[in-house]
């Protein structure tokens, strides 16, 4: 986790020296991409010498792994796009049926609640995967739901109380990063998101785990049904309560990913799903 933590930093680090170099250098603006693919080849050598080091390489390895990661990866290739559309979903259908001027308010206030707050559960997420996997494939069903249930006791109020912070804040926070107030009627936006994330936040620590356990095909469909469940409540609230109805609409595909994530770990076998 250590490797993983300095990896991550070391990724987005790269990322923006990448950034500032090629602008330092007046690149064409189409071609400031290439800080991403800069980053990752400058990581490679580094993730590299850790796994030669920890695992012997021979080609008999390593044709046998790539074999077992390239049928793994053909399972799961479109749950990162699924996540990543789900990211926007509102945004873009926001911006179909009202002005830039309504979609700029909601994505301010979208970018503070998603790609801000909801950082602290990516962060619990991310620790938590390893040991999790571990524990499952340990068998240690009672340690399981231990650690569970003592992340979620502390996360939803920890959650809960940042949202309240943020929440009162908001109006001073967008004057502070934009330097005006045009942006301060999205804190409804935000309360309305955080509130679908907070009631969410039990079960959305988890929702790689079916991934984790074996079951990619599982996971796509699994988050399948979270991008059109998103997707329908936009479209059918949108019309009628506008941005608010996009805050709304998202916030409850939070709360159902809890749900849908119960479902499905239910389709397993029925060995699987007892345990």
């Amino acid at each position: 986790m250590r490797l993983y933590a300095v990896g991550n930093s070391l990724r987005f680090l790269l990322i923006l020296a990448s950034l500032i170099v090629l602008t330092a250098l007046h690149v064409d603006g189409s071609l400031l991409t290439l800080c991403f693919s800069i980053a990752e080849f400058a990581l490679l050598p580094v993730l590299a010498a850790y796994l030669f080091r920890e695992y012997p390489w021979s080609f008999k390895n390593a044709r046998f792994w790539a074999g077992k990661h390239l049928l793994f990866g053909v399972q799961t290739f479109f749950s990162g796009l699924l996540m990543d559309i789900n990211l926007k979903v509102d945004v873009l259908l926001l911006g179909y049926f009202f002005s830039d001027a309504v979609v700029g308010v909601y994505n301010f206030a979208a970018m503070l609640a998603i790609e801000g707050l909801y950082q602290f559960v990516v962060a619990i997420q991310v620790n938590m995967n390893p040991i999790l996997t571990r524990l499952k494939l340990e068998n240690r069903t009672d340690e399981l739901k231990n650690y569970v249930r003592k992340a979620t006791v502390f996360l939803c109020p920890a959650m809960a109380a940042l949202s309240c912070l943020i929440g009162f804040a908001y109006p001073f926070i967008t004057v502070l990063l934009t330097g005006t107030s045009d942006f301060a009627p999205g804190r409804i936006y935000f309360v309305v998101l955080m509130l679908g994330i907070v009631i969410g936040s039990s079960h959305l620590p988890f929702i790689f785990v079916l991934n984790q356990w074996g079951h990619p095909v599982l996971f796509t469909l699994f988050l399948a049904t979270i991008v059109m469940t998103n997707l329908i409540l936009n479209i059918l609230l949108i019309p009628r309560y506008g941005a608010l109805g996009s805050a709304m609409g998202t916030g409850l595909s939070y709360v159902m990913t809890g749900v849908y994530l119960k479902v499905f770990m239910r389709l397993r076998s029925p060995a699987e799903a007892r345990a």
